[in-house]
């Protein structure tokens, strides 16, 4: 019996590591990413990634990917690390924000911005302010989200 307490103990305590190792508490818990932001230096921004942990980010940009037609046109401010790729299949080179880097599935959001010499060195972390949308690059069947950048901040 005490064997079977023991037991029950231990799997109690795993299952309570398990659930809680994402959480953090460096951001506000009761914040609503979606709503606009109450700060005067936030104004026109719909939604802000950076007061979110880094699981909400993810969470949270989950939801916009899943759901692109109902956040096209939004204004939003995010971080991440910038690289750019050549997709051979289309031929062309895209530019794009990584979110989460360290986890093994980041998410990429390809980001346009008006004059091309203002990309950052690969590798460089930044925050951008921009309005989301998605295509659809040469009827491929997918669509691919975009953030055309307003403003481009250099964290490192």
């Amino acid at each position: 019996m005490i064997i079977k307490k023991g037991i029950a103990v231990i799997i109690i305590s795993c299952l309570i590591i398990v659930l809680t190792a994402g959480c953090s508490d460096d951001t506000d818990e009761n914040a609503n990413p979606a709503a606009p932001a109450d700060d005067e230096n936030q104004a026109g921004i719909d939604i802000d990634f950076t007061r979110l942990s880094t699981t909400m980010q993810i969470a949270q940009l989950q939801i916009v990917l899943e759901n692109m037609p109902d956040y096209t046109g939004q204004t939003m401010k995010i971080q991440g690390v910038y690289d750019y790729s050549f997709w051979e299949v289309t031929g062309k080179f895209y530019h794009d924000l990584i979110i989460d880097c360290a986890s093994g599935c980041p998410k990429r959001i390809e980001i346009f911005m008006d004059t091309p010499g203002e990309y950052p060195e690969p590798g460089t972390t930044i925050e951008l302010l921009g309005v989301f949308g998605f295509y659809n690059e040469d009827g491929m069947g997918f669509n691919f989200p975009y953030l055309a950048v307003d403003e481009i901040i250099i964290i490192q």
